[in-house]
């Protein structure tokens, strides 16, 4: 039987604070279970304390992606009756990696349903989607104007799109992120990691975010995914983008049927452009789209997902 789930929890939340690709996820959550009430220490994932540095007893550590927290530090937090939980946010890129350590904490949440069943062999396993910080990601604020923006890093499943994008649009796109400047002389350019807070600036400003979601069978560390899985989930681009009232263009994932049923989306190259055609120069369509995709994710912010953690292992 799970403990009765106190007014307010003492939480360690572990992370990996010199990452720019997940910074904007960990503290939304931060801030989400913060403005819940709770209490909360964010520590390095890689020189995580064990549960005697803290004066109070821990309630509940969370492990956000995981991979640099040490199994002993997990096996410690466990033996001290502390609940240990971990949010995996590259599946199922990375699947057959994750599977390996995340099967010592007691719930794996997983940003794709479609590894459920591989990490439920050998522990609870949740399906959690990601979504947005309403702290940093909003209509009201700055803004970086744009026609186009591509923001992210350079590699082939976006090239291929983005090819015809600078072919028959370069000179109305602006490029944020390592890379893309060989890929395109034409347009604006901005070479390095943006934060959070300067994200939410440009989505505010463009008319057009392109989106295009990494192929299933893809990660950093190589091949990862032996099973071949097809990726359902949206990335976090689409959520914090929509939010910041931007119209992302977004391509084809099953999730979108679940949250953004109306989403424009595309799963080849002449819809992609056929789509660029039809909101780049109608203010109106594209406004009026922009508005409804608010509305839809205006429920998926990391407050609510922070008590959904909360309310599934308690």
């Amino acid at each position: 039987m799970k403990p009765k789930q106190p007014n307010a929890l003492n939480i360690v939340l572990a992370v990996q604070p010199q990452s720019p690709f997940n910074s904007s996820i960990w503290r939304g959550l931060a801030h989400g279970f913060q403005t819940t009430g709770h209490r909360l220490k964010v520590v390095d994932s890689s020189r995580c304390p064990l549960p005697s540095a803290f004066k109070e007893h821990v309630d509940l550590f969370l492990a956000v992606h995981g991979s640099s927290v040490p199994r002993g530090v997990i096996r410690e937090y466990r033996a001290q009756g502390v609940m240990t939980c971990v949010y995996l946010l590259d599946e199922p890129y990375e699947v057959d990696r994750t599977v390996e350590w995340a099967r010592h904490y007691e719930y794996v949440f997983s940003v794709d349903r479609v590894t459920l069943p591989v990490h439920s062999q050998h522990t609870n396993a949740v399906f959690l989607p990601l979504g947005f910080s309403d702290a940093i990601f909003g209509t009201e604020g700055e803004k970086i104007s744009s026609d186009i923006l591509v923001l992210g890093s350079a590699y082939k499943a976006r090239e291929i799109y983005l090819s015809a994008l600078r072919d028959n649009f370069g000179s109305q796109v602006t490029w944020i992120g390592p890379g893309w400047k060989e890929f395109s002389s034409l347009g604006i350019h901005h070479e390095s990691y943006v934060n959070p807070v300067d994200c939410a600036r440009l989505y505010r400003g463009a008319k057009l975010i392109i989106n295009i979601h990494r192929d299933s069978t893809w990660s950093h560390f190589g091949e990862l995914n032996a099973s071949n899985l097809i990726a359902t989930h949206l990335n976090p681009r689409f959520w914090e983008s929509t939010a910041c009232g931007g119209l992302s263009l977004t391509s084809y994932r099953k999730d979108i049927e679940t949250f953004a049923p109306n989403a424009p989306t595309f799963n080849d190259r002449a819809g992609f452009l056929e789509l660029v055609e039809k909101y780049l120069y109608n203010d109106n369509a594209r406004e009026e789209e922009a508005k409804k995709m608010v509305k839809a994710i205006e429920p998926h912010t990391y407050k609510n997902r922070a008590s959904q953690i909360i309310d599934t292992v308690f």
